[in-house]
């Protein structure tokens, strides 16, 4: 009788701790494709951001959950979590939209970012970074830096200063 409890007690705990392994599986690659202001007030922003997540793997990984922070210039711009399910096909790409908070003091950090210099930018350093959440998987991270191209003189038409009118009398 103490062996099948003894035996119960360390098969529970190796099934335990196989929740939290990968299987070997590569982290999914997770890149910045399009960000969209949709919506807030003058504290909070909220924006829709366009993810590219590629699987590296030779299976599909069936997602529940996506959670990750994304850093413009350097400073913290936006976080968000997915809870709505999707399917990674193996060695495939997919393009997952998901809406991400902002505050007006991180919005103010990326434009006086983009203020310096006499032209502004040619393009935007980001990183994002966070975890996708399979069941079949446990937690899987990513962290991934690239750069957002501007068009040229972004910085320059964005905030030229337009002429102060005169009237004509």
């Amino acid at each position: 009788m103490k062996r099948r409890a003894f035996l119960l007690v360390i098969s529970a705990v190796a099934l335990t701790g196989c929740g939290g392994l990968t299987l070997g599986l590569d982290a999914p690659k997770v890149a910045l494709s399009d960000i969209r202001l949709v919506g807030g007030g003058l504290v909070e922003q909220r924006f829709l951001l366009t993810l590219r997540v590629t699987n590296p793997n030779d299976r599909d990984l069936e997602v529940d959950t996506l959670s990750y922070e994304v850093e413009l210039n350097g400073e913290p711009f936006a976080h968000g979590t997915r809870h709505s399910p999707f399917t990674l096909r193996a060695l495939d790409d997919t393009l997952v939209e998901v809406e991400g908070v902002s505050n007006l003091a991180a919005l103010l950090d990326q434009l006086q970012g983009l203020l310096r210099g006499p032209n502004g930018p040619e393009a935007l350093p980001y990183r994002i970074h966070g975890r996708l959440r399979s069941g079949s998987f446990g937690f899987l991270p990513f962290d991934r830096k690239g750069e957002i191209r501007l068009p040229d003189d972004f910085g320059g038409r964005l905030f030229r200063r337009s002429k102060p009118r005169t009237e004509q009398f």
